[in-house]
């Protein structure tokens, strides 16, 4: 795994692969840290399609995750269990599946629409 510090969110051609879990802080002093492969991963449609990461071979944002990466950070939490909101601790699997259920459905809309 390679950590890397930026200044802003990117998703970068020139990453893909390469294992790396960027951080960055944006200028309120806010901290973000994502799996810059997962993210693609997840999102690969969405990136590929977008005007800037055709041209540039990158997409960034100097504010904060975007929604729909949020989205694909929230679920990816629940799926490894390291959720900030100890989802996998003290619930049943019901909620865990109408919770996952929940957040598939808040992605794929903004995926696709």
């Amino acid at each position: 795994m390679t950590k890397l510090t930026k200044n802003r969110f990117v998703i970068s051609k020139s990453l893909i692969g390469k294992n790396a879990v960027i951080t960055f802080t944006n200028k309120k002093g806010e901290t973000y840290t994502y799996d810059h492969d997962a993210i693609y991963s997840a999102c690969q449609e969405k990136f590929e399609t977008m005007q800037c990461f055709q041209q540039y071979g990158n997409y960034t944002n100097s504010n904060k995750l975007p929604k729909f990466v949020q989205l694909v950070q929230e679920q990816l939490e629940l799926v490894n269990g390291t959720s900030k909101n100890s989802v996998w601790s003290n619930t049943d699997e019901t909620s865990i599946v109408e919770t996952t259920s929940v957040v598939y459905y808040k992605l794929n809309t903004l995926l696709t629409g």
